[in-house]
């Protein structure tokens, strides 16, 4: 089964997009939110930093993961590198 977005744009005043998603048949909203790669100074490594995300919405994301990175995507018609979150629809 084939994940389609239906639709994309950027939430005003942040590198956040809210995409809306067809998959199964079913509607879902999702966020791609937008993330640097940065240097760990002091420990060595790299780890993910979200871009210009006023509401926490990576952070609250990271609550439920290891730590690690996450996978990230380029979307069509934004410049940068992201991470998805998708969530069911609400009508």
């Amino acid at each position: 089964m084939q994940l389609n977005m239906v639709s994309v744009r950027q939430l005003d005043d942040e590198a956040t997009l809210l995409v809306h998603f067809e998959w199964f048949g079913r509607d879902f909203h999702g966020m791609f939110i937008q993330v640097e790669d940065v240097e760990d100074q002091v420990a060595g490594g790299v780890f993910q930093e979200p871009v210009n995300d006023p509401h926490g919405r990576y952070e609250a994301m990271c609550v439920v993961d290891d730590g690690g990175c996450f996978e990230t995507v380029k979307v069509p018609g934004f410049e940068g590198d992201y991470v998805l979150v998708l969530t069911p629809y609400c009508q």
